[in-house]
């Protein structure tokens, strides 16, 4: 593993915003961006929003996207010290 350096960028993929198709009960195919504020769903999450979404008669959740995108950091001297990559990149993602 290199080293961490004072000055240096570090980049890293983050949940961005999250997207749902669902099937109207009229037929039409509607994608909702964000449900409920989420920036990532998961299989549970997802099972979820099909079964409330069935049981309230809104129409048929057919699948959901995760799209990220890139965050930058640059190192400072602190992190250099410790070398502290792994840890740096959570903290990034917690925080975007």
């Amino acid at each position: 593993m290199n080293a961490i350096k004072a000055g240096q960028k570090i980049e890293t993929m983050v949940a961005d915003y999250c997207e749902i198709d669902i099937e109207r009960p009229g037929g039409v195919v509607e994608t909702i961006r964000n449900p409920n504020s989420y920036r990532e769903l998961n299989a549970a999450l997802f099972a979820r929003f099909v079964q409330a979404t069935a049981a309230a008669g809104k129409g048929k959740v057919l699948a959901y996207r995760n799209i990220k995108k890139t965050a930058a950091y640059t190192v400072t001297a602190a992190d250099a010290a410790t070398d502290s990559t792994a840890l740096i990149e959570r903290a990034m993602r917690a925080g975007e």
